[in-house]
């Protein structure tokens, strides 16, 4: 519950509204089967009632999730029995001696139940859904009772899924109900037919279900009487305690309803309702519904747990079908709220389809009727006469938008509120963009150009910056973004192969006669394995083939990939998410020739001389900022950074002195190569035994790495002759940083210096890399300024 709406609950309230709510009904005795009601042929395949063995509550703790809350009165989470096998073999054999004496310990059976405001003023209590916190083990034991009951139901048939979508294991129902029935008012519009379709709704269905229905209904199931008397000790004397932020009530006695969130409630729920999909299967009252194909019966029933839609082409046929489910309400003791109802309507009028109001009742109320051109919701979906999506485009660019501002305004990293649009945004617009036909191309204009525009003022990335290359994996010098494009896309794909996998063959004739509007993704499902992946792999060829129409934005993302090993590209990703805001921004900007030096900012006619504002002689290129400026060169600046990468890089090389090597470096603090060397001076020099390794470090501009290697291969091709000692083994290794941090695949070649030590070699790279883009940067804020000669740079 929310914190204001807790604060306005008032205990006392809370404790009369949930007391009289949970109440027994007075007088309601044993509930009989009345003759009218179809029964369930016997079962050919037995339930099974023996006792549960270890790999069964073994399989049942694997499949609860690690972040299911825990209950206030045990305070065991499940991630303990996930993690300890000897806690599991104790409860197995407390679930045992429960399941074999027929008994449920008094501490399973107290709940503490919490409030989720729904809408409406927080003042009044039915305002709020309360969902129960199980103990652990109590939520073990009767996931059991669960699943032996489903496997049962299965195994005789006594389930319906064609009907009844609510909570059944590889039904998708919400999406398979509001798939049929938009497809059944868009046949009905655009071929002239008459529909009619009614919503009903329960009041407080699932607390009003009758703890003595629960024992008829089992036994209509020919569920064995043992099952039935467990599940009835389960709830005899069962109690809540409702809580909120700011007290606990005393224990209310659950004299009747199913708890929401108890393992079982969805399930003895759905079987309270299979008494009525029963009776309304039969072929001769399916055949009153809307034919929408041929070769399949008439649809007239949708059922989602207690979300009721009745679908027929005349009033009189709607009727009879309310009339039957008024006759079952009576008998199990539901109340049929009328002002929550509603009922829509289709007819021809002899030229075309229009809306209309119809006239129908229950209990003698008459049934609000959707205005024309007004919307119906069913299953979170909005349906109209043209199923437009007028009003639901207006809501995603509200909420994304508010969204947005909402990251816009916070204090972090843009790394971080790219991760919010990625994992939290999306998740509350992605039901939206499943269930909505919507144009991809509004998708791109309306919704990616907002998050697009948001993301470069984070990245401070000028107007006309390409953003498409941070949707690459960080493998890639992406950010692994996802557009709201994509996510769409990723929508639509699984609600199709959800109707091409269902179990049910009306949803896969119904993927087949839908499939012309989705020529794209059936293709993905008919020609793929794996669909999702492929999806992934179209959106990544498309990203990687607009990136090589770009001339100078791609440019040195190109090289780097080319030069650069996947591991070392992730790395060097890792490096930025930690470094700071301007930092990040730098590499980020840098990547893409984006960064505000002169020359740019002469393109962008921010300013009027493209000149670099040191030496005067040339264009303020990237280039020529970060590595090329000859005043910057004899100032020190590049010196300055590579003496910060050689110490970085020393200050792990010198533990090599433990495993017998020395240690040499043309550096202050160090013995100097010229010891060995008449000419040369290499940057690190590592004796052992007869064994000399000649290590050479170059900070190159980003595109400049091989050109810069060959050029030092070059140099040192002839060291041996310059050097004053003979040694029997030589081996030269040439490394390159580039001015951001990325370092060439070639780093590899000191590994075998490091083998079999317990240097932390990884750590000796990352922190060079970090060194190498810190320097950079720092030159970058330099650019138009006088040098500090600041001191080495020492990040280890």
């Amino acid at each position: 519950m929310k914190t204001q709406s807790s604060q306005t609950l008032i205990k006392k309230l809370a404790q009369a509204f949930f007391r009289v709510h949970l109440k027994a009904n007075s007088g309601k005795g044993n509930v009989e089967i009345p003759q009218w009601m179809k029964k369930f042929d016997r079962p050919t395949k037995h339930f099974n009632i023996a006792a549960p063995s270890y790999r069964e509550v073994t399989n049942i703790i694997k499949k609860i999730k690690p972040g299911s809350s825990a209950c206030p009165f045990d305070q065991i989470s499940i991630i303990i029995l996930k993690r300890c096998p000897f806690l599991r073999t104790a409860l197995h054999r407390i679930l045992v001696y429960c399941w074999e004496g027929n008994v449920v310990p008094r501490i399973w059976k107290h709940g503490f139940t919490i409030l989720i405001h729904k809408k409406d003023s927080p003042q009044d209590p039915s305002n709020f859904r309360p969902i129960t916190l199980q103990p652990v083990f109590g939520k073990v034991f009767t996931s059991i009772i669960r699943n032996r009951i489903y496997s049962f139901l299965m195994d005789n048939k006594y389930i319906e899924t064609k009907i009844q979508k609510g909570f059944w294991e590889e039904v998708s129902g919400t999406i398979e109900h509001t798939e049929l029935l938009t497809h059944i008012i868009n046949h009905a519009r655009n071929n002239k037919r008459h529909l009619i379709v009614t919503l009903l709704d329960l009041k407080n269905a699932f607390g009003e279900v009758d703890h003595q229905l629960l024992s008829t209904v089992l036994e209509h199931h020919h569920v064995p009487t043992t099952v039935t008397e467990l599940i009835k000790n389960l709830y005899d004397n069962y109690t809540i305690s409702v809580g909120t932020e700011s007290f606990i009530t005393n224990p209310i006695l659950v004299g009747k309803g199913v708890l929401q969130g108890d393992c079982l409630s969805p399930l003895l729920f759905n079987m309270c309702v299979n008494t009525l999909i029963k009776c309304i299967e039969d072929e001769r009252v399916q055949c009153i519904g809307y034919s929408y194909c041929e070769y399949l019966r008439p649809r007239h029933w949708f059922q989602f747990a207690d979300d009721t839609a009745l679908v027929t082409t005349s009033e009189e046929d709607n009727q009879a079908l309310l009339d039957v489910f008024t006759k079952w309400c009576r008998w199990a003791g539901f109340q049929v709220r009328v002002n929550k109802c509603s009922t829509f309507g289709i007819k021809h009028n002899g030229k075309k389809a229009t809306p209309f109001k119809p006239y129908l009742k229950v209990n003698n109320q008459m049934i609000p009727q959707v205005e024309i051109n007004e919307s119906f919701q069913y299953l979170g979906k909005q349906f109209n006469y043209k199923m437009d999506t007028v009003v639901i485009e207006q809501e995603l660019e509200y909420d994304l938008l508010e969204y947005l501002e909402k990251i816009n305004r916070l204090p972090l990293h843009p790394r971080n509120k790219i991760l919010i649009i990625t994992k939290y945004v999306y998740s509350k617009l992605r039901w939206r963009l499943s269930i909505y036909r919507l144009s991809q191309t509004w998708v791109e204009q309306h919704l990616d150009n907002k998050i697009i525009s948001y993301i470069k003022r984070w990245l401070h990335f000028h107007k006309g910056a390409n953003m498409t290359h941070l949707k690459l994996a960080s493998s890639k010098l992406g950010v692994g973004l996802q557009l709201a494009s994509d996510v769409y896309r990723y929508c639509k794909l699984s609600i199709r192969k959800i109707l091409s996998k269902s179990i049910n063959n009306d949803m896969r004739c119904l993927f087949n006669l839908t499939k012309f509007n989705n020529v794209q993704t059936d293709c993905l499902i008919y020609n793929n394995d794996n669909p999702r992946s492929a999806l992934k792999q179209q959106i990544e060829n498309t990203v990687v083939e607009h990136l090589s129409t770009l001339k100078e934005q791609n440019t040195i993302m190109k090289h780097a990939r080319q030069v650069a090993s996947p591991k070392h590209i992730t790395m060097w990703d890792n490096i930025c998410r930690q470094m700071p805001k301007n930092i990040f921004v730098f590499a980020r900007r840098a990547l893409i020739y984006s960064l505000p030096n002169n020359s740019n900012l002469y393109r962008w006619r921010k300013s009027d001389n493209p000149s670099c504002e040191l030496c005067y002689s040339n264009k303020q290129t990237q280039l020529h900022m970060l590595s090329a400026c000859p005043v910057s060169a004899d100032e020190g600046r590049y010196t300055w950074r590579h003496d910060s990468i050689i110490y970085t890089l020393l200050h792990y090389v010198s533990q090599l002195r433990k495993y017998g090597f020395r240690i040499y470096a043309d550096l202050d603090n160090f013995d100097n190569p010229n010891e060995f060397f008449h000419s040369f001076r290499p940057d690190i020099v590592l004796i052992k035994d007869d064994r000399i390794f000649i290590l050479e470090m170059t900070c190159c501009f980003a595109t400049n790495s091989e050109k810069s290697r060959n050029l030092k291969i070059s140099k040192y091709r002839d060291i041996q002759n310059d050097c004053k000692k003979r040694f029997r083994h030589w081996r030269k290794i040439f490394v390159e940083f580039t001015t951001l941090g990325l370092v060439t695949k070639h780093i590899d070649d000191l590994y075998s210096v490091f083998k079999n030590t317990n240097i932390n070699y990884k750590r000796m790279i990352e922190k060079c890399m970090e060194v190498a883009m810190r320097a950079s940067f720092y030159i970058y804020v330099r650019r138009n300024k006088q040098w500090t000669s600041p001191p080495i740079l020492k990040f280890y």
